[in-house]
């Protein structure tokens, strides 16, 4: 065991007690120092990151809240535009449709027009007939006196050949038959069952009947025609007596 140098012992023997307990306390002191160092370091440095922490992950929970409800709100947006789309689309295509019939019947009364005007073209010159699209319909039209025997509601052969030719020349899938009085007519009809003379009403049904009768007979089924009388004459139509107008119905029955 190694000796302890004199000025040692000189020095432990001049303290006497107080020896030890010195370089006791001054380690305490040390241990003081370094736990205010340590709590010094803990409260200005690891605090404000725990505090900066608590703040971004309640920040990133509000975040997290949000990208929730804008996720939701995309999604109902998405379907409600969805839905949109598909019922322009749908509108759309009602749409293209209705061109496409509209431009289909156009068509058609086009070319029912100009097979019949060749075949109507001295009567249409004597104003004897007429050819009119009105309302999206193509009319064919006659003066009753062209069509009937005189004073009678019976069609002559040529207004029964008449008739039958419009109908198998345009090809029409059905027919209305409207009789009317021109203005100012003085036309002369047969006397009623009473021996009186007939309402217009009567004449002009009766011969609406008599010219849908004739179709019939032409071929075309009593579903496919209809025949009203004392009707307006149609507007824009220049022809002279009483006018018989068949409305040609093109498209599918």
């Amino acid at each position: 065991m190694a000796r302890k140098a004199a000025w040692e012992d000189m020095a432990e023997a001049d303290l006497g007690p107080y020896a030890k307990s010195r370089g006791t306390r001054w380690g305490r002191v040390f241990a003081g120092l370094l736990f205010v160092a340590v709590a010094t370091f803990v409260t200005a440095y690891y605090l404000p990151l725990y505090r900066a922490h608590e703040k971004l992950a309640e920040q990133y929970r509000e975040l997290g809240q949000r990208s929730q409800g804008v996720s939701e709100t995309v999604t109902r947006l998405q379907s409600e535009l969805n839905a949109a789309t598909e019922a322009r689309d749908q509108l759309q295509a009602e749409q293209s449709a209705r061109d496409g019939a509209k431009k289909s019947t156009s068509e058609q009364q086009e070319r029912a027009r100009v097979a019949l005007s060749p075949k109507l073209d001295k009567y249409l010159k004597k104003g004897n007939a007429a050819l009119l699209v009105s309302a999206g319909s193509l009319f064919v039209a006659f003066d009753s006196a062209l069509l009937f025997l005189p004073q009678k509601l019976e069609l002559t052969p040529l207004g029964r050949a008449l008739v039958c030719d419009v109908a198998k020349t345009s090809e029409a899938k059905s027919l209305s038959v409207r009789a009317s009085f021109a203005e100012g007519s003085v036309s002369v009809v047969p006397p009623g069952p009473a021996g009186g003379s007939p309402s217009p009403w009567a004449v002009s049904a009766g011969r609406a009947a008599a010219v849908a009768q004739a179709l019939q007979s032409c071929g075309l089924s009593a579903a496919q025609l209809s025949a009203t009388g004392n009707q307006q004459p149609l507007a824009g139509l220049k022809i002279s007596g009483d006018p018989i107008e068949l409305e040609l119905g093109l498209g599918a029955h």
